[in-house]
Parts: C-alpha cells; structure tokens; sequence
C-alpha cells in the first residue's frame, strides 16, 4: 500500500465515520424530542385532569340553555 491508497482510505474512513456518527445524532434528538412531548403531556394532565381546552365553555352553554328552558 503506497501513500495515496493510505490518503483515500484515511478520506473515506472519516466521511463514514461523520456519516455514522451523525445519523445516530439526528435517532437520538428525535427520540428525546419526542420522550420530552411525552413528559409534557403528562404534566398538563397533572395540572389539568380530564380538562380538555373548550369543553367548559361547551358546558357552560349547556348549562345557560338549560337555565332557559
């Protein structure tokens, strides 16, 4: 093996290296991003249990219609 056959596996060994490396980078951020949503759901339902945006507004209507009647 002379100097240039050494340069080329050298080049070709860093660019799958880098490759390797940064695909794994990109699964776990993905991976964290979602397992953080996950997290973050599951504070809200904390805050807010079985309370889902709009729906007391929904009720309140109801309410006033029944008031009405």
């Amino acid at each position: 093996m002379d100097f240039s056959h050494g340069i080329l596996l050298f080049v070709i060994g860093c660019t799958v290296t880098f490759i390797g490396f940064f695909m794994a980078f990109l699964v776990i951020n993905y991976n964290k991003k979602k397992e953080l949503q996950r997290l973050k759901e599951l504070e809200e339902r904390k805050k807010f249990p079985d309370h889902y945006f709009g729906d007391d507004t929904v009720w309140q209507l109801k309410k006033i219609e029944l008031l009405l009647q």
